[in-house]
C-alpha cells in the first residue's frame, strides 16, 4: 500500500475517534481457496468502482476489553466521490459532521455549538471515502503488500479480513452482501485496542446527492471554535 493509501486508512480512524459515530466479528462459514479468493476480490472492486454516492442508516459499535458495556451510536451517512461525507448522529446524542474539500466541521445542535478539528487532523480526514467505498480506490497488489488477506464465504455474504503484515497498521474486516457486493460492515481494530464496527443499513447507491449537503449549515448564533 503506498504511503498516501496507509495514510488514507489511518484518516478514518481519526474521524471516528474525533466524532462518535460497530471487535471483528467471529469469522465462519468456509475460507475461500487463493483462486476464489483473487476472483471474488476482483468482483467486488469493480462493483465498487460504480459505486459514486452512499445512503445508509448506520449503527457504530464500540467494543474493548477495558470497557464494560459496548458504545453504540446510531445515525446517518451520506457519502460522495471523490471526498465528501455527512455523518449526522441521532442517539445518544445529536451531532452532524461535514467533511469536504475545505475540512471538517462537527454541529451540536443541543447546543449550537460548531467545532473545527486541528489542521493535521482536517489535512487527513477526508481519506475516510478510502473505506467507505472499500476495495475500488486502492489495487489489490497495494493491499497485499501491507495486508494478509483472508476472503470468507458466510451465511449473510462474503467477509475479507485484512490481517496488518506490519507494526502501526488495524486489522480490518469488510462484509459484502451477495450478489451485488453492497458493502454491509466495516470493522477495524487499531494495533489491538478497541474495535469499531460500522454496520450499514437501509443502503441506497448511486442516488443523487447535491453538494450543498456536505456544506457546513450553521444556524444563526452558532458558537464556533476549535477542538
Amino acid at each position: 500500500m503506498t504511503r498516501r493509501a496507509t495514510t488514507r486508512t489511518a484518516a478514518f480512524l481519526v474521524f471516528l475517534v474525533l466524532h462518535p459515530l460497530d471487535g471483528l466479528a467471529q469469522e465462519s462459514g468456509r475460507e475461500l481457496s487463493p483462486a476464489e479468493a483473487e476472483r471474488v476480490l476482483e468482483q467486488i472492486a469493480q462493483a465498487q468502482a460504480k459505486v459514486r454516492t452512499i445512503r445508509a442508516t448506520i449503527v457504530q459499535r464500540r467494543s474493548s476489553a477495558l470497557l464494560k458495556n459496548d458504545s453504540v451510536t446510531e445515525g446517518r451517512l451520506e457519502a460522495k466521490r471523490p471526498n465528501f461525507i455527512r455523518w449526522e448522529v441521532d442517539k445518544p446524542s445529536r451531532s452532524i459532521a461535514w467533511i469536504g474539500p475545505d475540512g471538517v466541521t462537527i454541529y451540536y445542535p443541543d447546543r449550537n455549538i460548531a467545532k473545527k478539528p486541528p489542521s493535521w487532523a482536517v489535512a487527513r480526514t477526508a481519506g475516510g471515502l478510502d473505506l467507505v467505498f472499500a476495495f475500488s480506490e486502492r489495487p489489490l497488489g497495494q493491499i497485499r503488500a501491507d495486508f494478509t488477506t483472508r476472503v470468507s464465504e458466510e451465511e449473510d455474504g462474503i467477509r475479507v479480513n485484512l490481517l496488518p503484515r506490519r507494526d502501526g497498521l488495524p486489522e480490518l474486516s469488510f462484509v459484502f452482501s451477495r450478489p451485488g457486493y453492497a458493502i454491509k460492515e466495516i470493522a477495524l481494530t487499531p494495533q489491538g485496542a478497541r474495535t469499531i464496527t460500522l454496520t450499514f443499513r437501509n443502503l441506497r447507491t448511486n442516488a443523487p446527492i447535491p453538494d450543498a449537503r456536505f456544506i457546513p449549515d450553521l444556524p444563526p448564533g452558532t458558537a464556533t471554535g476549535e477542538m
